[in-house]
């Protein structure tokens, strides 16, 4: 029992980066903690920057405006109070596409 526990401690140490590589605060700063945090900051990086332009909406803007802003579609003028786009819209808007090339 007594064994088990030391090495799952041993094995949590290993890999936190703890386990007296340089020392713990070291080895834990230069591995696991600071590899998470860059990792933590670059979501939050990416998710703040594709988010809706509306001040404390927290949605994914995949939407643009006229104006070329990322909203969600509960804030884009043109799609408010709409659930998306019909099937004939999109297959429109396919053909267009397509005619255009």
């Amino acid at each position: 029992m007594i064994h088990a526990l030391l090495s799952a401690w041993d094995w949590l140490l290993s890999l936190t980066g703890a386990n007296f590589e340089g020392g713990r605060v070291y080895g834990f700063w230069s591995g696991f903690a600071g590899s998470n945090i860059a990792m933590l900051g670059g979501i939050w990086l990416y998710l703040r920057h594709s988010n809706c332009i509306k001040q404390r909406c927290w949605r994914v803007g995949r939407h643009k405006t006229a104006a070329g802003h990322p909203v969600c579609k509960h804030h884009n003028p043109e799609l408010r109070g709409r659930s998306g786009l019909s099937g004939d819209e999109i297959d429109a808007a396919h053909e267009a596409a397509k005619a255009r090339k």
